[in-house]
């Protein structure tokens, strides 16, 4: 497991939304966050499971974020609560610099999703 430097800076909070009836959030900059990601949902989130989407610059073209292994990296996410992304979930995400969130399931009113960035 590659070892990154840890760093006294503070959390960072980036929000993103997923319109009424979408699955896909808007575009969020990582900002290099290395040690840590958290996903806080709402308590009305419908979706029982996120996956990801990735591009190189901001407005570029995104794509399926995927592990070594060809699954797509996804989490079970549930409403009201803040999911860390830990091990090799997290690993997966370092040195991705634009996210988007997909949702397992279209969303019923317009969510608001705050990503907790640390590193």
């Amino acid at each position: 497991m590659p070892v990154y430097p840890k760093t006294t800076g503070r959390t960072r909070v980036k929000k993103c939304t997923i319109a009424i009836g979408g699955t896909v959030s808007t575009e969020v900059n990582l900002e290099g966050a290395t040690e840590g990601i958290a996903i806080e949902l709402p308590a009305a989130f419908t979706g029982i499971a996120l996956t990801f989407q990735a591009a190189r610059a901001a407005g570029g073209t995104y794509q399926g974020v995927y592990d070594d292994a060809g699954a797509a990296l996804s989490i079970t996410v549930a409403a009201g609560r803040i999911v860390a992304i830990t091990g090799a979930k997290l690993d997966a995400l370092r040195g991705i610099s634009f996210l988007k969130l997909v949702s397992g399931g279209a969303e019923a009113a317009e969510r608001t999703i705050y990503l907790l960035l640390k590193g």
